[in-house]
């Protein structure tokens, strides 16, 4: 391997160039361009593992909470009657603050996102639903975040 460097005269007070130090300054100016580039590559992966996780969910707006059942108990049977499915139900959670003023709407966690997928094929089927309230305002949507809806 050689080494290149440029000579320079005793007298003249410039410093010598050499391979390493091209390399060293050009490491530099990469290194920043690594961060940017890692940065953007998390934040892709950050947003694919949000859509996996969104994809597995959806949200029931205008389902009541009933006295006698809890959330889950009260979507399982809204798909059972309305829907003619019974989806594996991993969790519910109520969205937002309790004002007392409207229902909340209920995020409801499946087990896969093909579980989520043929639930919203069958959601229109609650438009055709025998109990007034259930057909005026329930509605069943996709998780999405705020800027997709």
């Amino acid at each position: 391997m050689t080494h290149m460097t440029q000579p320079v005269s005793q007298n003249d007070e410039s410093t010598t160039t050499t391979y390493a130090g091209v390399t060293e300054s050009n490491r530099v100016g990469t290194g920043q361009n690594n961060n940017l580039r890692e940065a953007i590559v998390a934040a892709v992966y950050a947003n694919q593992r949000d859509k996996e996780r969104r994809s597995k969910s959806i949200i029931v707006t205008g389902l009541n909470s009933s006295n006698d059942s809890n959330d889950t108990v009260s979507f399982q049977r809204l798909c059972m009657l309305e829907l003619g499915v019974n989806p594996v139900v991993r969790f519910t959670c109520r969205l937002g603050h309790a004002d007392g003023s409207r229902i909340r709407p209920l995020l409801v966690g499946l087990q896969s996102a093909d579980d989520a997928s043929r639930l919203l094929g069958h959601a229109k089927n609650v438009r055709r639903s025998t109990d007034e309230n259930m057909r005026r305002n329930v509605y069943i949507n996709k998780n999405l975040t705020k800027l997709e809806a």
